[in-house]
């Protein structure tokens, strides 16, 4: 009798603590979005918005009575994945040790833009742009720069990258030490099968810190590829999946609740994380709806979660359709330069290679909802085309990833002692080589020399010769075009006469 008081009472303290734990994901998510919001907006629209966010956080406070286990937890949890996260993020170059990639260039320009009063305007020669793309990203940083050399504003933006990551993982797995390595381990090498598909089409292995997940035109990109190169679509997404009840049990309209406020949160760090949030959530909703009608919610707690949260959703369709702009998009082979049939056979061999083998541990989640919507949004992907490079599916596909490489951490924990646990581990080695690789690339570059600022038209041009009109859409809009109609009433930067 005891022992089952016990085993109850450890349940319900384990349940505790992980609402703490996805209360501390939402912090995280909406936290930077509050403050990105006052920098973008006037406070006639900031205001209102970032009490709605407070509001809605305060509505899903959990019990001080779970404190306690999750300090417990988190003590044991979160050093280990800080460890991990603060070598992981550095391998960005933002300390200035590891290699610096040519994205990075650009976003230290926009991060030196943010030590000016005026950064969300910028001349480029006679033109004049507004600065716009989702920048929650950078929000805890950017009030600072003006106050800050930019050595210190890249070790701030790299601790923020690393605190956020570190809290992300320990929100998204908590075990003993060795299931955490494992998972750890997993985390740093989930990729599709890029090493075989660089065989296929060089037919040669290809060398150490080569950028291997190009090799067919189209890309999922590894999660180690993602925080050296996009941290700020990568970021989104772990906390996103850290919400979901992986382990199955039973979904609550709390629990929904806290899923679509997550998912929410991810609009104004990455719309295309968020594009891929959305088919989770609604996967999650319609695989427990037998689930929700039983447990019914009081109309007022309803209504106290849903109202704050249609403001919050209607100003992000805004803000992501102010983002989008002009952004080309489609179907995938109407954007084929190669002609018809040798990109079909190359999307044929992506799916092979790269989608399958990412979906296919997702089926063994217990939340059968979950497994497909991930199924789903990764089979779809790559016949969708949306962003300069098709960013969509490189960005829209991290949720997905990231729940794939904890199935495999699942499937490996629960067949320990089976001979397919082994061969699950031996296709995470494999699937590691790109992950291998990139990071041979970052040590390659050492001796990093000084940044030096050339300004945000300039360094595009630079770093990106091929874009038609010589600035990045995705970070720029000229100055007429953003500040015209309501939005432009609204916006920061719009009374700028220049």
């Amino acid at each position: 009798m005891k022992s089952d008081e016990a085993a109850q009472s450890a349940d319900v303290h384990g349940r505790e603590a992980e609402s703490w734990w996805h209360f501390l994901a939402l912090l995280l998510l909406w936290l930077p979005s509050a403050v990105w919001l006052g920098l973008v907006f006037r406070p006639v629209v900031s205001v209102p918005l970032v009490l709605a966010v407070g509001w809605v956080l305060a509505q899903v406070l959990p019990d001080r009575a779970g404190a306690r286990p999750f300090r417990a937890q988190a003590l044991r949890t979160l050093l280990p994945a800080g460890i991990f996260a603060s070598c992981w993020s550095a391998l960005t170059g933002l300390l200035g040790v590891f290699h610096l990639n040519r994205d990075w260039y650009w976003r230290l320009e926009v991060l030196q833009q943010f030590s000016q009063a005026d950064w969300a305007s910028y001349h480029d020669g006679p033109r004049h742009f507004l600065l716009r793309f989702p920048g929650a990203y950078y929000a805890l940083v950017a009030p600072f720069c003006a106050h800050l050399s930019m050595g210190a504003a890249r070790a701030l933006l790299w601790a923020c990258t690393a605190l956020v990551a570190s809290c992300a993982l320990g929100a998204l797995f908590q075990a003993g030490l060795r299931w955490m390595a494992l998972f750890l381990v997993a985390i740093f090498a989930t990729n599709g099968m890029d090493v075989l598909g660089e065989l296929a089409v060089n037919s040669a292995f290809p060398a150490p810190g080569a950028h291997i997940e190009w090799w067919s035109g189209q890309q999922y990109s590894g999660l180690t590829t993602g925080m050296i190169w996009v941290p700020n679509h990568l970021l989104p997404a772990l906390l996103f999946v850290s919400t979901l009840p992986l382990l199955g049990g039973s979904v609550t309209h709390e629990r929904l609740t806290i899923v679509a406020l997550a998912a929410a949160g991810t609009v104004l760090w990455s719309p295309l994380v968020f594009a891929g949030a959305v088919p989770i959530v609604v996967g999650l909703g319609l695989s427990a709806r037998g689930e929700l009608r039983a447990s019914r919610i009081p109309a007022r707690r309803l209504a106290s979660l849903g109202a704050p949260l249609a403001v919050l959703l209607i100003a992000a369709i805004l803000y992501v359709t102010y983002l989008t702009g002009k952004t080309p998009r489609g179907w995938a082979l109407s954007f084929c330069r190669e002609g018809r049939p040798l990109c079909i056979s190359k999307m044929v061999a992506f799916y092979a290679l790269e989608a399958v083998p990412l979906a296919v541990p997702c089926l063994l989640l217990p939340q059968r909802g979950i497994g497909l919507s991930c199924v789903f949004t990764l089979l779809v992907l790559p016949q969708l085309f949306f962003g300069p490079a098709n960013d969509l599916e490189m960005r829209a596909s991290f949720p997905a990833i990231v729940v794939s490489a904890f199935a495999v951490c699942l499937f490996v924990e629960g067949h320990a002692r089976h001979w397919s646990a082994v061969a699950a581990l031996l296709v995470v080695v494999l699937e590691g080589y790109g992950a291998y690789s990139e990071v041979t690339r970052a040590l390659e570059g050492f001796d990093q020399p000084p940044w030096q600022p050339a300004g945000l038209g300039d360094a595009f041009r630079a770093h990106f010769p091929k874009d038609v009109d010589g600035y990045a859409p995705h970070y720029m809009i000229p100055f007429a075009d953003a500040c015209r109609g309501a939005l432009g009433g609204v916006l920061r930067g719009c009374d700028d006469p220049g």
